[in-house]
């Protein structure tokens, strides 16, 4: 448990068990697969009178869909094999389909509308892939990213791997010699400095807010932080007064306690402000039932200077979080994301699933104490598990190496792309623009006109 400490920091959420247990074990390895079919209907009414117009059109546009098809995940090695139908309710429109597999880390795409082709995502470059669509045509990309947990892992794994390394010398009175600290010290000054993945990561966040340069001045500071203010120079000792409970103490404070009970988990931190200011913490609580959880998260970077906007204020929280599915729940979980990071949002989700693997999810603005937030929107639909009897694929160097890699488009190689796939591209578009409302392709097509994005696959 201690060689953890920093990683359970940096990784932990409340969603990490998203995916319920559900059939498979026949395989030679373990396979979780379902089968989902679902709907998603918008309000405009609830979005900000000078944008409504815009989600009038992609509301029309959601309902006229639907959403079809299975997902399979392999666990151990990170693996999932998605296929993808989105279906016009009009009986005579043409769906569009697609399948995405392999890891985190490297996918394949391929669909009807691309004949034989096949695009690869690898995405060690998704977030400066991201970050240079935002600058060049003003699309907060970097926010889709985000959503992926690869991008945090590649970003931040370094430091975790580091603060594992220097856990691992404690002796066996939980002793980290001062030694071990100056070298943990001595890493993070250099991956600061070397690290390509850390440095893009840091340096993408925080661009539509204009927040970049107080991140890299809160991360810059760190090495001597942990060396300086945290430790004083000294040692850090993990004390275990029982089984259950570790405290990690050093320059005669205790600046975490971990702790781990039957059907609980928590993690608390009480660390020092930095030499600039910034005032770090991070809690997390999870409570395990008979077949649910529940739980709360908090991570915040705050100024010491208490009039002034914190840098990230993240809290969220989850209640009766089903452990597998199909089932019978009733469950919430909110989210409130504020400071000057990135752009501040809050919302509500309730989820209410049936033992047939039916389900609704309705996304809410936050409740004022005296009535319910507005309806954002609202997911209809099944999700039921499936027996699979193939293995999730792996993927090969071959097919890698053959794939058009999207994070790598040249203007020579984009044009070529397009004309590889423009025999199936437009005839399936066609089909498929024929069951969507006119208000909502008009909205698109507002959009992709607007960003520039129309234009750079049109060669203008």
């Amino acid at each position: 448990m201690k060689k953890r400490f920093l990683s359970i920091l940096l990784t932990v959420c409340l969603l990490c068990a998203a995916l319920p247990a559900a059939s498979g074990e026949a395989l030679s390895e373990p396979v979780l697969s379902w089968r989902f079919s679902f709907q998603l209907k918008a309000n405009p009414e609830a979005v900000a009178l000078p944008q409504r117009q815009r989600a009038q059109g992609y509301a029309a546009l959601l309902d006229s869909l639907r959403f079809e098809g299975t997902i399979a995940v392999a666990p151990l090695r990170d693996a999932f094999d998605l296929t993808l139908s989105v279906i016009p309710l009009d009986p005579f429109a043409g769906p569009v389909s697609a399948r995405i597999w392999g890891t985190q880390a490297e996918m394949l795409v391929s669909s009807p509308l691309l004949g034989s082709e096949r695009v690869l995502l690898a995405n060690a470059s998704l977030l400066e892939f991201c970050a240079k669509a935002y600058e060049h045509l003003g699309i907060p990309l970097p926010y889709l990213a985000l959503l992926l947990p690869y991008t945090w892992q590649n970003g931040l794994g370094g430091l975790s791997r580091d603060w594992q390394s220097m856990a691992a010398s404690a002796d066996e009175n939980g002793v980290i010699p001062p030694e071990a600290v100056s070298d943990l010290a001595g890493r993070w000054e250099n991956r600061l400095q070397s690290d390509n993945a850390l440095k893009i990561f840091l340096s993408s966040l925080g661009l539509d807010t204009g927040s970049t340069e107080a991140l890299l001045e809160f991360f810059s500071g760190l090495p001597a932080y942990v060396q300086s203010t945290l430790t004083a120079g000294e040692e850090i000792r993990i004390l275990a007064p029982e089984d259950s409970l570790q405290i990690w103490q050093a320059a005669g404070r205790d600046f975490a306690r971990l702790q781990s009970d039957e059907g609980q988990t928590s993690v608390e931190t009480a660390l020092p402000a930095t030499e600039n200011g910034f005032l770090p913490s991070f809690q997390f609580r999870r409570v395990l039932g008979d077949d649910v959880q529940s739980g709360q998260l908090a991570l915040r970077i705050l100024r010491q200077d208490a009039e002034a906007d914190p840098l990230l204020d993240l809290k969220a929280s989850a209640d009766s979080l089903p452990l597998s599915w199909p089932a019978d729940c009733h469950a919430q979980a909110s989210v409130s994301l504020t400071g000057a990071l990135f752009a501040n949002i809050g919302f509500e989700a309730r989820l209410e699933g049936a033992s047939d693997g039916s389900l609704t999810v309705e996304l809410r603005k936050p409740s004022a104490p005296d009535q319910p937030g507005a309806v954002l929107a609202t997911l209809t639909g099944s999700l039921t598990p499936t027996d699979r009897m193939e293995p999730v694929p792996t993927l090969t160097k071959e097919e890698t190496a053959q794939a058009t890699g999207l994070y790598s488009f040249t203007d020579h190689s984009l044009s070529d792309f397009v004309s590889k796939t423009l025999p199936t591209l437009v005839p399936g578009l066609l089909r498929f623009l024929f069951g969507i409302p006119t208000i909502a392709c008009q909205v698109v097509l507002d959009d992709l006109t607007d960003t520039g994005i129309l234009a750079m696959f049109i060669g203008e």
